[in-house]
């Protein structure tokens, strides 16, 4: 199967996933080969509408957190003033700060886990602190969500338990 655009740049970075049979670059299941092991494909009207679903039910998360819980701790007036009031180089710096904090935890996670690359330490690593801090006890799902990552991606048990325990 070949991509082009957004999807070749995902596949460079993730692997060629299921394109091969199931098999990833490191030699596991792809992440969709353990969702769909017979490979047939679900009828296109579920895939949507669970889609339609999925996107709804985020949309209602993210509106809950700015529209109801971020208000009570903080006034939006307040913050965006303090914005307006740094300079760009203030802003730039804020946020090449905040983007070199979380990227400085991929090479971490890659130095553990050999083969790992730093766009799915990223996905992996994000995806595991949005579960985490989003639900109730979601560091024990984060955990597991991080471990099933690793390992649709081909890393072995063993590696994938080390890095969990660091």
């Amino acid at each position: 199967m070949r991509h082009s655009g957004r999807a070749a740049r995902w596949h460079r970075w993730l692997g060629p996933g299921d394109q091969n049979g199931g098999e990833s670059r490191l030699g596991g299941q792809g992440i969709g080969s353990q969702l769909n092991p017979a490979g047939a494909e679900p009828p296109a009207r579920h895939t949507t509408i669970k889609r339609l679903l999925q996107w709804v039910l985020s949309l209602a998360v993210v509106l809950a957190i700015f529209l109801g819980a971020l208000p009570r701790i903080a006034d939006y007036a307040d913050v965006w003033a303090t914005i307006r009031a740094m300079s760009r180089f203030e802003v730039a710096a804020l946020l090449l700060i905040g983007f070199g904090n979380l990227a400085s935890y991929w090479l971490v996670l890659t130095a553990v886990l050999p083969g790992l690359t730093i766009p799915q330490a990223g996905i992996a690593n994000q995806a595991s602190t949005a579960v985490a801090n989003a639900i109730p006890a979601g560091g024990a799902l984060g955990v597991g969500l991080t471990y099933a990552m690793y390992s649709s991606w081909g890393l072995s048990g063993g590696d994938v338990t080390r890095s969990v325990i660091v």
